[in-house]
């Protein structure tokens, strides 16, 4: 497309805003960035230039969530055979809970970590979400 920053998708508007506070969020020491939207995750995989740091949360034992539902996640488990993708479950997150930033969590992620034991503090809410977990 010669004009892609014309086009006004709300994945897209969250993944060049993403972009944009790497750096910061590196800063801020956090290593890992955490994505549950799947959209969201492949375009900041794509364009970001250290790929090993982006993860995509699916959902596993305690985690499920409605917008995620675990048969969507067939094609890119199955396609990261053929391109590196990198997915974390809950204990996957446990592991490296400190040096991860959450990027766009809807609520019932919020909520599931809140179960989990897992705290969390928001470090940006407007125009994109960020949490940093603890």
């Amino acid at each position: 497309m010669r004009h892609s920053d014309s086009v006004n998708m709300p994945e897209q508007t969250a993944t060049t805003q993403f972009l944009k506070w790497e750096d910061i969020l590196r800063s801020d020491g956090k290593r890992f960035f955490l994505f549950p939207n799947s959209i969201i995750y492949l375009q900041a995989e794509y364009y970001c230039k250290h790929p090993d740091e982006y993860v995509m949360l699916i959902a596993s034992d305690g985690l499920e969530y409605p917008h995620e539902p675990i048969g969507r996640y067939w094609p890119l488990t199955h396609s990261a055979r053929y391109y590196p993708l990198h997915f974390w479950k809950l204990d996957d997150l446990r592991n490296h809970a400190r040096e991860t930033a959450l990027i766009e969590p809807p609520p019932e992620v919020l909520e599931v970590l809140r179960q989990a034991g897992i705290q969390f503090d928001t470090r940006f809410s407007r125009p994109l979400e960020v949490v940093y977990l603890q």
